[in-house]
């Protein structure tokens, strides 16, 4: 979480891809202490657990050479993933902090018992019917059943339709938590929530495009550090956030030197859609013959009717965009809700505040090694 340091290939940067010799060495290191601990009698558990120490203190994760040699160092992030996992931190810490706030009785061990006005409530209400998430509702709803009042932390997985659904239409979440006469710092965790929410829309919606160019590569430079600064400075920083802060940038804007494309060059999120186009034609094909029929599906809808002039991918307009339409629509502020006048949560002080406090903590152009260039904001 440290807003001093930078990553990039420059000497001004702290952070630096690894390199290749680096990565050989640790390897080495980690097989000759392999081969040391085999002539003990220690545990196979301690012995692994000696390794991953040993690996954590040469600042690694290097167990093996990598597998494809020196190409290791033109790797670059995977957004899909990325973006999924961004989307799932803060609906996580969306749902502890509704949790949080309803102060449920103790002797509510089911989600039928939740009262229906507190926030938690709400929230599932509005996952259901306004966010079109039904399926991750249930999932919180299980948890909370399961763990009988007391859910463990939540572990889902977002798919990128789903992700896509929570980014147009966080703030419904937000507004469903919110409360007539909510304290200070209630307030002012929604107002954070909000912030950081749409940096990330911003963020997710120009790394996962084809096309970009150098203008929307500053864009995203800025949308990444507002994100970042924000989890930094009000809610907490993990490896995802730590990469999209600091590593999309870089790396997006390598692939466009290299191959004029954005990082969704790198994205396996057409590989996904593969995979559930395949469980549908399973779920129609009989269970002796299931894997031909799949097959034959998947060639009929690729080749054969591509072939006679029908396109079955087409892609619609929803699908090309991170942000709502609505948001461009003037009964509609930018951050998706509807409003008469200006938005309570863009346009209040407490706003203000955080999008100065962010403001000033922005990475100056002498530590991220890059050319004097203007504010922004």
């Amino acid at each position: 979480a440290n807003l001093q340091f930078t990553f990039g290939r420059a000497h001004t940067n702290q952070w630096k891809p690894w390199e290749y010799g680096k990565r050989l060495k640790v390897a080495k290191q980690v097989e000759e202490l392999k081969n040391k601990l085999a002539k003990t009698p220690l545990s196979a558990i301690t012995k692994w657990g000696r390794v991953t120490s040993f690996i954590a203190e040469k600042q690694s994760r290097q167990e093996f050479a990598p597998r494809i040699g020196r190409l290791i160092e033109k790797a670059h992030v995977e957004p899909l993933h990325l973006k999924n996992n961004g989307c799932a931190f803060l609906f996580t810490l969306i749902l502890e902090f509704a949790i949080e706030i309803s102060k449920l009785p103790q002797n509510v061990a089911e989600f039928q018992k939740v009262n229906t006005n507190s926030p938690f409530f709400r929230l599932i209400t509005s996952l259901e019917t306004e966010a079109s998430l039904s399926r991750l509702a249930k999932k919180v709803v299980r948890l909370f059943d399961e763990g009988k009042g007391n859910p463990k932390a939540l572990s889902y997985r977002f798919t990128g339709e789903e992700s896509r659904r929570f980014l147009h239409n966080f703030m419904y979440l937000i507004k469903a938590i919110e409360c007539t006469n909510d304290p200070q710092p209630v307030e002012f965790k929604l107002h954070v929530f909000a912030f950081t929410c749409l940096s990330l829309r911003d963020t997710v919606s120009l790394f996962c495009r084809l096309k970009i160019d150098k203008k929307q590569l500053d864009d995203l430079e800025k949308a990444c550090q507002k994100f970042f600064i924000s989890c930094a400075l009000f809610l907490q920083v993990n490896p995802t956030v730590w990469t999209l802060g600091h590593v999309v940038p870089i790396d997006t804007r390598e692939l466009f030197e290299m191959y004029g494309k954005g990082l969704a060059l790198n994205s396996i999120e057409g590989r996904e859609a593969k995979h559930q186009a395949i469980s549908r034609y399973a779920q129609n094909s009989n269970v002796l013959n299931r894997w031909k029929q799949v097959f034959r599906h998947e060639f009929v809808s690729l080749v054969w009717l591509r072939e006679r002039g029908y396109n079955l991918t087409g892609s619609s307009s929803s699908k090309e965009t991170y942000i709502p339409k609505r948001a461009f629509q003037s009964d509609h502020c930018y951050c998706g809700l509807p409003v008469t006048g200006e938005c309570k949560y863009c346009n209040s002080p407490i706003s203000t505040k955080i999008t100065k406090s962010v403001q000033d903590k922005l990475f100056s152009p002498a530590r991220s090694g890059g050319k004097k260039k203007k504010g922004w904001m």
